[in-house]
C-alpha cells in the first residue's frame, strides 16, 4: 500500500532522507514543468527545480501541514521562479529564444512551421502579460490548479485569484484579438 505524502512529510521532518527522496520522486516532474512554464527555458527550470527541492528539504520541519505538500512545494517553486526572473531581467536586456525552437536544425514541413509559429506567437503573447498574471494563468489553465490551491500558492485570497485571472484573460484577449483580425479569422 502506498504511503501518503503526509506520512512521508512526517518521516522527513524527523530526518528520514529516504522519505524525502520519495516525495521528490512523486513531485519531480510537476515541479520541473511548472518552472519551465514560468521561466521559458530548460536550464533555468532545472536550476529552480533543484533549488525548490533544496529549500523544501531545509524547511521541511517548518511545514505545518495546513495545505497539501504539493501546494507548499508549488509555492516554493513559484517564489524561486519569480526570484530567478527578477535576477535574470536585471542582468540581461535581451530575450532568449526557446532552445527547442532556436536549436531546431532539421527542415520544417509547412505544417510543422505553422505549428512552430503558433507556439512562438502564443509564448510571446503569454510572456507579454505582467508576470503575476502570467503565473496565475499557468497555475490555472496549464497546471489545472483550483482557485483555492492557487490562493495558497500565491499567498492571497480566492477573490484575488478570480480577479487576477479575469484581468489576465482580458489582457490576453486584447493581445490575441488584433492577431486574429489581422489573419482574417
Amino acid at each position: 500500500m502506498a504511503v501518503s505524502d503526509r506520512e512521508l512529510v512526517l518521516r522527513a521532518q524527523k530526518g528520514d532522507l529516504k522519505a524525502f527522496d520519495e516525495l521528490v520522486l512523486r513531485h519531480n516532474q510537476r515541479v520541473y514543468i511548472l518552472a519551465r512554464r514560468i521561466l521559458g527555458n530548460h536550464e533555468d527550470a532545472l536550476d529552480v527545480h533543484q533549488e525548490a527541492f533544496l529549500r523544501a528539504w531545509k524547511s521541511i520541519r517548518k511545514f505545518r501541514g495546513d495545505s497539501e505538500f504539493s501546494t507548499w512545494l508549488y509555492r516554493i517553486t513559484v517564489n524561486s521562479c519569480l526570484s530567478r526572473k527578477r535576477i535574470r531581467e536585471q542582468s540581461r536586456d535581451h530575450v532568449e529564444f526557446d532552445e527547442e525552437i532556436a536549436g531546431h536544425s532539421g527542415s520544417f514541413s509547412t505544417n510543422s512551421l505553422e505549428q512552430t509559429e503558433s507556439v512562438i506567437a502564443a509564448r510571446q503573447i503569454l510572456s507579454s502579460l505582467p508576470e503575476r498574471y502570467r503565473v496565475f494563468l499557468i497555475l490555472r489553465e496549464l497546471d489545472g490548479r483550483s482557485y483555492e490551491e492557487i490562493a495558497e500558492i500565491m499567498d492571497c485570497s480566492v477573490d484575488t485569484v478570480k480577479t487576477s485571472l479575469y484581468r489576465a484573460r482580458k489582457q490576453l484577449l486584447e493581445k490575441v484579438a488584433p492577431r486574429i483580425e489581422g489573419e482574417g479569422l
